[in-house]
């Protein structure tokens, strides 16, 4: 008997596994890119991997616009970097990888609003996240202040 219900938690397990979502995963990432007429190409990077190191993946721009649909074995934070900034130094635009479609809007580092991410749940937590945060702490004036002293330390 106690085989019998050994066998029978083994099958009820295995059964319920079967119903996870499949690995790899599959993302499709989309894009419009706004002010940023220099650059023919996106990198996009894992942002654990260094890109200048790994070189990234270029992903080409056109007409203000990219696609890229690339798989993955984990849900994954990467780091999107315009091409006219990688040599200068950029501004740090990140999203999630989620299974589906990811689409983001990038804007010139100048302007208050540098990027906009909209798809997958991890994605839409985190930018709660964010906005808790910022709420809680008042970081963009904290930010502002923080750009304020480094422009004066420098002019002096």
């Amino acid at each position: 008997m106690k085989k019998l219900l050994l066998l029978l938690t083994f099958v009820v397990y295995f059964a319920c596994c079967n119903n996870v979502e499949e690995v790899p995963y599959t993302t499709t990432l989309t894009g419009e890119v706004t002010g940023f007429s220099n650059s023919s190409y996106v990198i996009l990077s894992p942002l654990e991997d260094d890109c200048r190191i790994s070189g990234g993946i270029n992903i080409e721009i056109t007409d203000g616009r990219f696609e890229y649909t690339f798989t993955h074995d984990d849900i994954k934070k990467y780091e999107l970097i315009m091409e006219e900034n990688y040599n200068k130094g950029w501004v740090h635009r990140h999203f999630y990888s989620e299974p589906g479609r990811v689409h983001v809007k990038i804007f010139p580092d100048d302007e208050d609003v540098i990027f906009i991410v909209d798809g997958g749940k991890v994605n839409i937590e985190h930018d709660l996240f964010l906005k808790k945060t910022n709420e809680k702490f008042d970081l963009i004036s904290i930010q502002e202040e923080m750009v304020k002293f480094a422009g004066r330390k420098k002019n002096t």
